[in-house]
């Protein structure tokens, strides 16, 4: 019982698969991963803006 051929074997399918949904998907899920960093990024500078202009009053 060779483990880590076997484990290697097992990986290799998977890195397969989740290679063939990225290609399928990846693009879109690059812009929306682009899409909500730059979103969050609104919120936070938003909420220092806001917090900061309280403090100042």
């Amino acid at each position: 019982m060779d483990f880590s051929k076997t484990f290697l074997k097992h990986n290799w399918e998977a890195i397969l698969l989740w290679d063939s949904v990225f290609l399928l998907s990846g693009y879109g899920v690059i812009r929306t991963l682009k899409f909500v960093k730059y979103l969050s990024l609104i919120v936070i500078i938003e909420d220092y803006h806001s917090s900061e202009s309280s403090f100042s009053q």
